[in-house]
């Protein structure tokens, strides 16, 4: 990931422009409308040209094309199981934006776990920079 990419991912996690949010990238709150997004989501808002899409019948968004929205993926040996990319950027995104995917679960599940922005942009500068 370049630098100047993950400073400007940490100012915004600090900036206090982002609302945070748990378990989606992008989520509209159902009584004030408002957005809130979790790390992964700023990191997309901030470093992608892509857009915000709103997934049909849901509160939920995800970044980039409608096609882009879910993926298979393993879990558990449980078999094969629909992940919904309005929860985790896909891997064309995490590539684009240069940020390993092992490390961006890692960040999504502090961000779940109760971590600030603020606590969360200290480990990404401490990590990345």
């Amino acid at each position: 990931m370049k630098k100047s990419d993950v400073k400007k991912w940490v100012k915004a996690l600090r900036s206090g422009d982002y609302p945070k949010g748990i378990e989606f990238l992008c989520r509209e709150d159902e009584i004030s409308g408002d957005l809130k997004y979790c790390c992964l989501g700023v990191a997309c808002d901030v470093l992608t040209e892509s857009d915000w899409v709103k997934y049909p019948d849901s509160t939920a968004w995800s970044i980039g094309k409608y096609e882009e929205f879910g993926m298979l993926s393993t879990h558990d040996l449980a078999g094969w199981q629909w992940v919904e990319t309005t929860s985790f950027p896909s891997m064309a995104t995490l590539k684009s934006m240069g940020l390993d995917a092992i490390y961006a679960q890692k960040l999504a599940e502090l961000n779940d776990s109760g971590w600030s922005f603020k606590r969360i942009a200290n480990k990404i500068e401490k990590d990345l920079l």
